[in-house]
């Protein structure tokens, strides 16, 4: 039986029980199985988030435009040498 079969049959068992204790115990392994990704990182990735976090109240951040703005001369520069290396090594025949 693959997965999708066993929800729908899954399902129909719930819709059709009136056992509230059966329903209350689906219900806590249902939320027992959520994660949260906060709750996946480690504590220093949180840290840093919540500095980051911190840091954008504080106006500290930079905007997307003022990002752009800024490396938008690194980027073409990067981008063109990229394109020249895979032009160069399209052309090498092995």
């Amino acid at each position: 039986m693959n997965a999708d079969s066993l929800k729908i049959k899954i399902a129909q068992k719930v819709l059709n029980t009136n056992d509230t204790t059966l329903i209350k115990q689906l219900d806590a392994v249902m939320k027992a199985h959520e994660t949260d990704f906060w709750d996946e990182l480690t504590a220093e990735q949180q840290a840093s988030i919540t500095r980051g976090k911190a840091q954008i109240k504080a106006g500290k951040g930079l905007n997307t435009e003022e990002v752009l703005s800024k490396y938008k001369r690194w980027l073409t520069v990067l981008l063109s040498r990229i394109r020249i290396v895979s032009d160069l090594t399209s052309s090498i025949t092995v």
